[in-house]
């Protein structure tokens, strides 16, 4: 059976099957696929749900600094050799809070735009963007 079929079982029966890409030997487990929507409750007890423009999931086996998987935003079907590192801040405290890696991305900008249209028109949570080596992706 292929991930395609598998995955698209899963969603109809409700299992928890999530499907897994490759980057430059790095395992990705995609949890959220372009077009899907995430959804949660904010720390006010709001519920929020987001319509996903891209992929997005974590690294399998690169932990962030957050001490949680690294987060990524794939753009899927985009040939693209340059990485961008995205700080997150607390909305709250103003503070680091995590990062997330967006692949598939050709330029800094576009990168950018991506990760926002996945929040609010008034996120505050957006601290900057710059563009890391393979290297620093995989040593933190």
């Amino acid at each position: 059976m292929s991930k395609l079929m598998l995955f698209t079982l899963c969603v109809f029966v409700g299992c928890s099957y999530k499907p897994s890409i490759n980057y430059n030997g790095l395992p990705i487990t995609i949890e959220y696929k372009a077009g899907t929507v995430r959804s949660g409750v904010d720390r006010e007890g709001n519920d929020w749900q987001q319509k996903m423009f891209h992929h997005y999931g974590h690294f399998d086996d690169i932990m962030g600094a957050d001490g949680e998987k690294l987060d990524v935003y794939v753009n899927a079907g985009v040939k693209s050799s340059k990485l961008f590192r995205i700080t997150q801040l607390n909305v709250l405290t103003k503070e680091f809070d995590e990062y997330k890696i967006m692949l598939g991305f050709k330029d800094k900008e576009r990168a950018k735009r991506a990760y926002l249209m996945h929040y609010p028109d008034n996120w505050e949570g957006y601290g900057g963007i710059e563009e890391i080596s393979f290297m620093e992706l995989i040593n933190g």
